[in-house]
């Protein structure tokens, strides 16, 4: 889960890298060191059917992080290699899966590149263009990003509980400051946030938005990320999980950026949800092709 406290404009401070939140006992289980047990969606609680136990053991310590608690290599100190950032949500951040595993780590393997993983479980779209921008405002910028874009119909919801709901829906649009602490609350549709009258509120104007209002809002977030890697000459290669995202972008975008579109799921994670290790690897052998074609589709 990330520390939004250190995700900016939440949080108002300079100078420093986003963080996920470290490891705690009830929620991942068995911890060594920067290994540990679970994540929360991959806790046998939340297993679908019973989760992959023929690939995996209720024991194994699946998860390795770095200092600031994302998931892999090393973020600050960096291998001479050319640098892969990958970018998106659980599928990217690898959930129920080895470090190994994850395709990320098989794409760097395969370009021979230092893989730096920013993928975090549960965001949306406008989550991972905030994690993109603050990376690289920090100087942590890679040779290549490959961004797979989560699904659209998640939000990132910044509200503030003093105000009361019969005020102005302004009043929920909270700046940082020294008197407001926000609270941030991942939403997706599948999965409702706690029933408090302002989220309930802030859901239900989401919630009526047009489809094509939603896509459009994610062009503009993608817009940033274009923006970012033409101007620091990184090369951008996006994956899709929908095909209605996937086609807006390929029938309104003018730009020839390396896409795929990935729906496949030869097998699935130790959490019975996210994809296994062979859909890594396919995953990785998409995005690799897709690399060293330079072509817009595939």
């Amino acid at each position: 889960m990330l520390n939004y406290n250190t995700l900016r404009p939440i949080s108002s401070e300079l100078g420093q890298l986003p963080r996920l939140l470290p490891p705690q006992k009830d929620i991942n289980g068995e911890i060594q060191g920067k290994t540990f047990q679970y994540q929360p969606s991959d806790h046998p609680k939340y297993w679908l059917n019973g989760g992959n136990l023929q690939d995996y053991t209720e024991d194994e310590l699946l998860y390795t992080v770095n200092n600031y608690g994302f998931r892999g290599n090393d973020v600050t100190q960096l291998d001479t290699k050319p640098k892969l950032m990958t970018a998106g949500c659980s599928h990217t951040y690898g959930i129920g899966i080895r470090d190994h595993e994850v395709w990320g780590s098989k794409l760097a393997e395969q370009l021979d590149m230092y893989h730096i993983n920013i993928g975090v479980g549960g965001i949306g779209y406008d989550t991972v263009t905030l994690l993109v921008k603050q990376f690289f405002e920090q100087g942590i910028i890679p040779d290549t990003l490959v961004v797979l874009w989560p699904t659209v119909n998640r939000k990132l919801f910044v509200l503030n509980t003093t105000k009361s709901t019969n005020q102005s829906i302004d009043d929920f649009i909270v700046n940082p400051s020294t008197q407001i602490t926000p609270n941030v609350y991942q939403y997706h549709i599948n999965n409702h946030p706690p029933e408090e009258e302002d989220i309930k509120m802030a859901i239900k104007g989401y919630l009526l938005q047009s489809v094509q209002q939603t896509l459009f809002d994610f062009w503009i977030y993608r817009e940033l990320v274009i923006s970012l890697c033409e101007h620091h000459n990184v090369k951008l290669i996006e994956g899709f999980l929908e095909d209605n995202t996937f086609n807006y972008v390929k029938e309104k975008c003018n730009r020839m950026i390396p896409r795929i579109f990935y729906n496949t799921w030869p097998d699935y994670a130790r959490d019975g949800l996210h994809f296994g290790p062979r859909s890594n690897l396919e995953l990785a052998k998409h995005f690799d092709i897709c690399y060293q074609n330079q072509n817009d589709k595939i």
